[in-house]
């Protein structure tokens, strides 16, 4: 028998087995990723058993109502998010009589805090792991992965251990007309999580060529499977291209590209529009052909699941605005989905949006991103159906040149990705959230894990959701009416980090809300009326770790990791104003809004009251004409603003101790 190791990794998916509790009463979780080592594991937890928690209120109806599944009740330590209801804990020996019970107890409207969070989720979350492992337990050679970790030991560790995630860049090549994938390239990298910087480096492009590494450039392997139909012969003239691959029938061509992926086995599989198109197309024709379309750490087949619009379904069906997928042990991310997040919904990884930092990525095409991150693009620079009729030709007339244009597609996508430090940057978010890779982008899902987290912490569990809660957003920022007219040396004095530093110092709150007036202390009222208790909240914590750690992030020139906090906390104020989130109020987002306007307002009339016009005001700024005339040096200008920012800020902490 192995002795107990320790190793460290990232956990890239976690889910149970339900298959083998076909099999046996005991239920066991697979938690699989990459260690430190760049070795890929599976660490496989058989003594966990899952649970739904209920209000005792409802306790006598659960039961009932769930009478035909195994279930043990056991005492539960955690408190209801009220503070005043007890709850009784139900544990089950198989995860498909939980998944039953859940649907149960919806369908009969009975209320319950996470059922409808998924059980490897409520495993993690007990561990306060968030991505960074670290595993303790007996290792042995995998299949379809390097370790299997046995009877092993789950915790978070103190500081997480640097992990190269491999991506897999997948671009597909079909025939419009039948369908027919006529070429599929693959390129692969472990480089897109590692840092910028470093030294030049020579690097093998796949194609048989030495290609230049710049310290973005991530080193890329790759290669491509080219459907011939039987007519392409190697010539004497043309020597062989390395990593090009024919095939005679397409079903040949797509067991060959599964078993790629088997070999290759990356972390995540990525593409340009990847879960819209090549995604679903290669699972039809596997269905087609009647091949299992394997191609993740296990025998069970990918599953695709097409977008939809959200419908008043209850709280425990997940809801998919767009297309999904699941690939056990592994993530799908679609590139244009990152890039589009990244880039127009909070800047990119170096300060800026697409158009203000790359120039015009109109429509968001590989061919328009590309050229403006890296100054290159594709092998065929037309669209639409001049396009398809130009790869008409080109298949009908140089089969390599085809199948070349098709991996470079893909070799552009981990390019982009490196270049933005987009991939690093979702990585970055998954590690902070806990949520996995394939939702780090999303506002309400990460909100949701990382609260839940901390309530954990507390002893708590969250609020059950609820889909008829109506909350109608809040106001926006305060507006002040500009004042027409050229104006000269005129100063923007501007509040740093304004919704996250109102939610920090007035303590708002979702559980501080929920439970004001427990507490004998008057509390904290909102200029909207919203109450807050005075026991500290957990979202003024957070954000002051936050704060802290983007500071750190700033200082020692890490861009990518101070975007991460800095996105996270402007998140806040629009998550607990939208009613996708079980802790979304109107209240709570009005308080902010609120008290935003009482700030300004009272900056704007201590300014006039100085003697100073102001000209203008938007949220969290104000336009203010200085006085100075043109003669000034700016010496003088730097010190007069200064001394009045100052001077503001501790009239500001006067009012708000005296209040």
């Amino acid at each position: 028998m192995s002795e107990i190791e320790t190793f460290q990794g990232f956990i890239v998916h976690a889910w149970p087995d339900l298959r083998r509790n076909r099999l046996y009463c005991v239920g066991r979780l697979i938690g699989r990723g990459r260690l430190s080592d760049r070795r890929s594991f599976a660490a496989i937890e058989e003594t966990w058993r899952p649970y739904i928690h209920v209000f005792a209120s409802d306790r006598d109806r659960a039961l009932s109502l769930l009478a035909s599944l195994q279930i043990e009740e056991t005492n539960t330590e955690l408190a209801a998010f009220s503070g005043a209801e007890r709850l009784c804990c139900l544990r089950f020996p198989r995860y498909g009589d939980r998944a039953k019970a859940a649907a149960l107890l919806e369908n009969a409207a009975i209320q319950s805090p996470d059922a409808g969070i998924k059980p490897a989720d409520l495993f993690l979350m007990e561990r306060y792991i968030r991505g960074p492992v670290l595993l303790r337990g007996r290792a042995s050679p995998g299949r379809r992965l390097d370790l299997v970790i046995r009877e092993p030991e789950f915790s978070a560790p103190e500081q997480a251990a640097a992990v190269f995630l491999r991506a897999a860049s997948i671009d597909i090549e079909t025939d419009v007309t039948s369908g027919v994938i006529r070429a599929i390239g693959i390129a692969w990298t472990d480089e897109l999580t590692a840092r910028p910087g470093g030294q030049d480096s020579v690097a093998d492009n796949g194609m048989g060529q030495n290609a230049a590494v710049t310290p973005n450039e991530p080193f890329i392997k790759g290669l491509v499977r080219v459907l011939s139909l039987g007519e392409h012969t190697e010539t004497s003239a043309e020597p062989p291209v390395k990593n090009i691959f024919f095939h005679a029938d397409e079903r040949a061509l797509l067991a060959a590209f599964i078993g790629d992926v088997r070999r290759i086995d990356p972390d995540v599989l990525t593409g340009w529009n990847f879960l819209d198109f090549d995604f679903p197309r290669l699972v039809e024709r596997c269905d087609h052909w009647g091949l299992s379309f394997t191609v993740g750490r296990s025998t069970e087949p990918a599953k695709f699941f097409p977008g939809e619009a959200p419908g008043s379904d209850g709280a425990l069906q997940w809801r998919r605005r767009s297309a999904a997928a699941i690939v056990p042990g592994r993530q799908v991310l679609d590139a244009l989905r990152i890039v589009r997040a990244g880039t127009w919904g909070s800047g990119t990884a170096s300060g800026g949006g697409a158009r203000g930092s790359w120039g015009d990525t109109s429509g968001f095409t590989l061919e328009a991103v590309s050229r403006a991150v890296l100054g290159e693009g594709k092998i065929i620079h037309s669209s639409g159906e001049e396009k398809i009729a130009e790869l008409d030709r080109l298949y009908a007339a140089d089969l390599r040149r085809f199948g070349e244009y098709c991996l470079r597609d893909a070799e552009l996508v981990l390019r982009i990705l490196a270049k933005t430090g987009l991939f690093r940057l979702t990585l970055e978010r998954a590690s902070l959230t806990g949520v996995s890779l394939d939702k780090a982008w999303t506002s309400v899902v990460s909100f949701e894990r990382i609260y839940g987290t901390e309530l954990r912490r507390k002893g708590i569990v969250p609020p059950p959701p609820d889909p008829d809660a109506d909350v109608s957003g809040a106001a926006g920022g305060t507006v002040l009416d500009p004042l027409p007219g050229l104006f000269e040396n005129v100063a923007v004095f501007d509040f740093r980090s304004l919704y996250p530093t109102i939610m920090r110092t007035f303590n708002i709150d979702s559980l501080a809300h929920r439970r004001a007036g427990a507490e004998k202390e008057p509390p904290i009222v909102a200029p909207n009326g919203a109450v807050f208790s005075r026991r500290p909240g957990l979202l003024p914590s957070l954000i002051a770790e936050y704060f802290a750690a983007r500071r750190i992030a700033l200082d020692t020139g890490d861009s990518i990791a101070a975007q991460v906090y800095k996105i996270l906390m402007n998140s806040f104020y629009g998550v607990l104003g939208t009613g996708a989130c079980r802790y979304g109020r109107t209240e709570l987002a009005g308080s902010i809004t609120s008290f935003a306007r009482k700030w300004l307002l009272f900056s704007r009339d201590w300014f006039t009251e100085q003697g100073f016009r102001v000209l203008y005001g938007d949220t969290d700024s104000l336009f203010v004409e200085t006085g100075f005339g043109d003669s000034a040096v700016y010496a003088d200008f730097e010190k007069r603003c200064g001394d009045l920012a100052g001077e503001l800020n501790r009239r500001i902490t006067k009012k708000i101790r005296a209040e």
